[in-house]
């Protein structure tokens, strides 16, 4: 699943920048709006009015992008903590898998997707991103500075700390800039055959952890609550309008993984056209 391509100025495998290929998830973000309301910024102020009205497009401006990012960051080390049922090591592989990177307004999220656990780390690391991709919406359209997204899997390769180019970012940003077309989060085919496969596969890896996804490996009920507990502290978005619960119990929890995600993503965008919200599950 991963090539490496030998470094011809020491004569050895060595994993550095720009040579390791291997296969990545990749979430492209875009905060909207932004354009026009930084082209209102022609030089620096002077006057007392002048600064008022600079600090006031700064905080719809820079001040949204860094705040969307910071609830990306939050929605993802929340869902984290709430893995109860995973060693402390385990949970700090998954974190180290996945890394962040801002310029203007977006932002790239990436997770390597190495399979030498039997994609048990790689799972958990793609349904916190996806996770995490789901809150930050809420709270950009919470916030009325909404994103708009692509997410993708494929190849890549690090070619700086935090940054990971290649196919799989091209098509990322294909999906945002082109697929997405209004505020709303794509997700690619090669993602979903990803997620679809992970659905179905059973892990068997040593150390006591669990043999299937549902087994333990993800405290599910914690994850659940934690989300709910912060979407109803959000301003005008009570949970009662974003999804529907009803039912929670009634279904495999072998398939709730990504049903959750599914149900989440339809919400939201959902919600944005001024349509009923999809049933979570």
């Amino acid at each position: 699943m991963k090539t490496t391509v030998p470094s011809e100025a020491r004569g050895q495998t060595e994993k550095k920048y720009g040579e390791t290929l291997e296969y990545y998830l990749v979430a492209f973000f875009d905060v909207q709006g932004q354009r026009a309301k930084l082209r209102e910024l022609r030089g620096l102020p002077r006057t007392r009015g002048e600064f008022a009205g600079a600090a006031e497009i700064l905080k719809g401006t820079v001040g949204s992008v860094l705040n969307l990012r910071d609830y990306f960051q939050k929605y993802f080390d929340g869902f984290m903590e709430s893995v109860n049922s995973m060693p402390a090591e385990r949970r700090a592989k998954v974190k180290e898998n996945v890394r962040y990177r801002g310029f203007s307004d977006s932002f790239v999220v990436s997770v390597a997707l190495r399979n030498n656990d039997e994609q048990l780390t790689p799972a958990i690391g793609s349904y916190a991103c996806l996770l995490a991709a789901c809150g930050a919406m809420t709270s950009s359209l919470a916030s009325r500075r909404p994103l708009r997204g692509g997410i993708d899997a494929g190849l890549g390769m690090l070619v700086a700390a935090g940054e990971v180019y290649g196919p799989v970012l091209e098509r990322a940003y294909a999906l945002e800039s082109g697929a997405a077309e209004y505020c709303r989060i794509v997700i690619g085919d090669q993602l979903w055959g990803y997620l679809t496969l992970l659905e179905g596969q059973s892990f068997s890896h040593p150390h006591g952890c669990p043999r299937s996804v549902h087994e333990g490996t993800v405290s599910l009920s914690s994850a659940r609550n934690r989300l709910v507990a912060t979407l109803e502290q959000l301003p005008g978005l009570g949970l009662s309008n974003l999804i529907h619960i009803d039912g929670y119990g009634r279904h495999n929890p072998r398939h709730v993984w990504w049903r959750l995600i599914h149900g989440l993503f339809a919400s939201l965008v959902n919600i944005w056209l001024g349509r009923k919200p999809s049933p979570l599950l």
